[in-house]
């Protein structure tokens, strides 16, 4: 199904921090500054039990994006609504790998955010709000081989509804891929009858955040260091299913090569504010997305 609303892409260039939440975030401050009633939203999202240990404790399993776009935006949405699957990786424990007798496999896990993977939250709207559900390996947790204990894990995961144990992580990974699309889809729906733009931030440099390919985004953006990149929607679309149907995930590398940028806009750095204009800014990416949504 389609979201009713228009839909803003926001991706990442490359796998490395860009500056799409700043970019996403000050977007729909200037598009509710000319009355268009806009909601950022992180479809998937990757936290760490020891790096956002703090966040998840007060918060649970759900984006920092997303509590953002509550506390910062005035959304009033569940957060969990706002980023319908959330992923969380524990960090190994070097001791234990050298209790194994296997140390270098410390440096393939701490490598590999996959093996490190022990939860994904996936969630979907329901009359009350949202319901939330949790896939778990526990494999980790119960070799000692995580600084994280299960019980931990298990706090962090306090607002969800119902647990799935899956001590494969291969299945593990199948099985999230195969429900988060739909969870996506489902999130996206119900809030674009609310809204009229949704400003859908990806998932590191993946190429495609909406599920489903039948959507249609009124506008493509992608964030590298110091730049915007856009994309023509349709050229775009066009590419990301041709690729989808020889490959799993499309990233935003494989799109590059096959489709030219229709405009390049500068950002200045962090520390000045996105909005500060240096040959580019907040408000020159933001006149460009007007334009789309007004063709």
């Amino acid at each position: 199904m389609r979201p009713l609303a228009a839909i803003v892409l926001v991706l990442g260039l490359l796998q490395e921090p860009a500056g799409k939440t700043r970019v996403a975030q000050r977007l729909v401050q200037e598009l509710a500054e000319v009355g268009f009633k806009a909601l950022h939203v992180k479809p998937a999202a990757l936290l760490d039990a020891y790096r956002d240990w703090l966040h998840l404790r007060e918060y649970g399993l759900v984006a920092r994006e997303a509590v953002s776009a509550r506390e910062l935006l005035g959304a009033r949405e569940p957060a969990e609504l706002l980023n319908p699957v959330a992923m969380l990786t524990v960090p190994v424990s070097a001791k234990a790998f050298y209790d194994y007798g296997v140390p270098r496999s410390f440096f393939v896990y701490q490598a590999d955010e996959a093996r490190r993977l022990v939860a994904v939250r996936l969630a979907s709207p329901d009359v009350g709000g949202v319901k939330s559900f949790a896939l778990v390996n526990p494999v980790l947790l119960e070799r000692g081989l995580s600084l994280v204990g299960r019980e931990e894990v298990l706090g962090l995961l306090k607002r969800v509804e119902a647990l799935e144990e899956v001590r494969d992580r291969a299945q593990m990974l199948s099985r999230a891929n195969a429900l988060a699309a739909n969870a996506v889809e489902r999130c996206l729906s119900r809030l674009s009858e609310r809204y009229r733009v949704l400003v859908v931030e990806g998932y590191s440099d993946g190429a495609w955040p909406l599920g489903s390919l039948e959507a249609r985004p009124a506008a493509v953006l992608a964030v590298a260091p110091g730049q915007v990149v856009a994309y023509d929607p349709g050229k775009f679309v066009a590419v990301v299913s041709a690729s989808a149907g020889v490959k799993d995930s499309v990233r935003l590398e494989d799109v590059a090569g096959f489709i030219n940028p229709e405009a390049y806009f500068r950002l200045p750095p962090p520390e000045l504010g996105v909005g500060e204009t240096r040959g580019g800014g907040a408000d020159v990416v933001a006149n460009y997305v007007l334009a789309k949504l007004e063709l």
